[in-house]
């Protein structure tokens, strides 16, 4: 496979005995994963190949202590889940949903002294076990009582509550926040997608008592995730609501009625001493007469006396002058208070000299290093970091394959994606020729090149390491995202990705929009679901759509077709970062993902320059070389010639 990882494995569950005096009568129920090409009917309970995994990892923290165990039983942790179309797909589970199944039927897992943790080994008999196995794959939270081969230890009560429960280093950001709070009115969470900042936030919330919570974001289209996740902290049967303005057609279009009522309903929230969180738009704000737009609206929202104001991506739409003005509208002090002020970002580069040292900070090294941390302390317990992704970036050097022209006339001399990518405008001036017979306006000026670049990375031959040149690498890459430099480079792509050999077999979905009119996030996501869903391989093109604030978790690699050398510390980390969401494919769960680079320089470039601005500049040239070598200690940077030799 010429060194690539594999990008998504099976999970599968195991459960094993040790017979000795403080595991008599216990199970222990744990997953691992297994690296097969082979297909799911193809891996039945205890075959082979799950017994072999499932060994693999028990010897992993017993064989050190010479304990003698038994394997009693391998399952894989795929269960099938039918769409709103009727169409059916998989997706995995972990032993953590069969302890759910367990805690909820009465059973109790055992506690040892030598760490703070819930162990995975359950008072329970191997069939019961199994049984919790099929009863969370038949979407149930419980056991029936014919299901219980032996009583359990006590029958629950009432159905546990499956909530989130914080990482420490969520625990730590709510902590020093608090504490932050208590000298001051602001806080910034430099924090990497999957930390979970809304979860996080949250319990912020729910610590501090805030009554009057405004969320107010760039990207309404994250709504969802703000409701499900608040329903997860705060208990159903808790007063604490979830509101957010009613949209009349499309969305946030003005509605003089339902902007009334939603005045209506703040007012009576608030004079109620009623908590709630109230998840506005920034775009629906900006709108606002008071804020310098057109309509009069959102009244009740910027009179309130706010407790807390949480920005997501607080990078982008809050620092134009109307978002400067909004947020001034929020955080102006209100019957003799201000609130407490609360920012969300992964890449806050330009925002940070704001914040002094009131930060927070969360990164990949961070993530990962903890992630192997506690597979190292606690052997044998669940990993919560298990399902992050590790990342690897490789970079190809395309001025040795293509026509030298696509330079930059800069001592960077990076390829030119935007003279590579070009298109006809019929501009006489802008084209600098007629354009050709055979061609139209929005083709590509250099389509044979395109063309031949489209050739070059899916062509078969085995002594290659360009990502869909043959069928286990494609296998790998089933479904990519693909940055171009524009809406009109990112149509003429497509059309030639539908005409190509290898890529007319793909599903293509441009996001980029359509002329100079985006589409909007809902309908461009529906696009991505349903292409990835009807297409065993899928490309999603785009030009900066879904580079933030969405997560496509079937993703495995990104192809960065834009930029150069000198492209932007916040932008690439955005893109790069957004295929390393938990993910699963036809069962498999996502265990690596890929950044294809082809400006040679740019990867180490950006991220020097991120770890100096992470630290608002201060990094020493030594401190900023350590700092990018645990990056790359984690996050290989390979430079590859598209052969084997090149050493990948």
């Amino acid at each position: 496979m010429n060194g690539y990882e594999s990008t998504f494995d099976y999970k599968l569950i195991y459960i094993f005995a040790i017979h000795d005096e403080p595991h008599k009568g216990l199970l222990k129920i744990g997953e691992t994963t297994l690296d097969s090409n082979l297909g799911q009917k193809q891996l039945p309970p205890n075959c082979d190949a799950l017994n072999s995994a499932a060994h693999h990892r028990i010897k992993q923290y017993t064989q050190t202590a010479l304990i003698e165990y038994d394997l009693l039983y391998t399952e894989l942790a795929v269960i099938p889940i039918t769409m709103n179309d009727g169409s059916q797909m998989t997706k995995s589970f972990s032993d953590d949903d069969v302890h759910y199944v367990l805690d909820n039927s009465g059973y109790r897992c055992q506690k040892f002294h030598d760490n703070g943790y819930d162990s995975e080994w359950y008072e329970v008999d191997l069939q019961t076990a199994i049984n919790a196995i099929h009863a969370f794959k038949d979407g149930r939270d419980h056991l029936y009582a014919s299901e219980k081969s032996i009583p359990s230890t006590g029958e629950a009560k009432e159905k546990i509550k499956k909530k989130i429960t914080l990482r420490d280093e969520q625990q730590d950001a709510v902590i020093r926040t608090l504490a932050a709070f208590k000298k001051g009115d602001t806080m910034l969470w430099n924090c990497k997608m999957r930390f979970g900042k809304t979860v996080s936030a949250y319990e912020l919330v729910r610590r501090a008592g805030f009554q009057k919570t405004i969320v107010v974001t760039h990207r309404p289209v994250v709504e969802e995730g703000w409701q499900k996740d608040h329903d997860l902290i705060f208990d159903e049967d808790s007063k604490h609501l979830f509101v957010t303005k009613k949209i009349n057609g499309s969305e946030y279009e003005y509605d003089a009625s339902i902007d009334s009522e939603n005045n209506r309903i703040l007012k009576n929230y608030a004079s109620k001493g009623e908590s709630f969180v109230y998840f506005a738009s920034m775009q629906d704000l900006r709108g606002s007469e008071i804020a310098g737009g057109k309509f009069r609206k959102n009244e009740a929202v910027f009179d309130m006396d706010w407790d807390c104001i949480i920005y997501d991506e607080a990078h982008e739409g809050t620092q134009t002058e109307k978002g400067q003005t909004v947020q001034e509208l929020l955080e102006k002090p209100k019957n003799g208070k201000k609130p407490k002020v609360l920012s969300l970002s992964g890449i806050p580069y330009n925002i940070l000299e704001q914040y002094d040292d009131n930060v927070y900070t969360w990164d990949y090294v961070m993530e990962q290093q903890r992630k192997k941390e506690f597979a190292e302390q606690h052997p044998g317990e669940h990993n919560p970091y298990a399902d992050l992704p590790e990342m690897r970036i490789l970079t190809f050097d395309l001025n040795k394959s293509m026509p030298t022209s696509y330079r930059y006339e800069t001592e960077d001399m990076a390829f030119n994606f935007r003279e590579f990518f070009r298109t006809w405008t019929g501009d006489f001036a802008q084209d600098l020729r007629q354009i050709p017979d055979g061609a139209k306006v929005g083709d590509f000026v250099h389509e044979a090149d395109v063309n031949a670049f489209l050739d070059l990375i899916s062509t078969e031959d085995p002594d290659t390491n360009f990502p869909f040149a043959s069928n286990e690498h494609r296998d790998l890459f089933r479904h990519t995202f693909w940055m171009v430099p524009g809406v009109k480079e990112a149509r003429a792509l497509s059309e030639l990705l539908r005409n190509h050999p290898v890529f007319q077999n793909y599903g293509i979905a441009n996001v980029a929009g359509d002329g100079d009119q985006e589409e909007k996030y809902d309908d461009a996501l529906k696009k991505v679901q349903d292409t990835i869903r009807t297409h065993k391989f899928s490309i999603t093109i785009s030009c900066g759509k879904f580079t933030t604030g969405v997560t496509v978790p079937e993703w495995s690699a990104v192809m960065m077709l834009t930029g150069s050398a000198s492209t932007a510390a916040a932008g690439y980390m955005q893109t790069i970062f957004r295929v390393q969401s938990v993910g699963c494919v036809d069962g498999k769960q996502k265990e690596v993902a890929y950044v294809f680079d082809f400006a040679p320089d740019r990867a180490l470039k950006v991220l020097s320059e991120v770890h100096s601005l992470s630290k608002h500049g201060r990094l020493s040239d030594g401190e900023a070389k350590k700092a990018l070598g645990e990056f790359i200690n984690f996050c290989p940077i390979i430079s590859v010639e598209g052969n084997k030799d090149a050493g990948i």
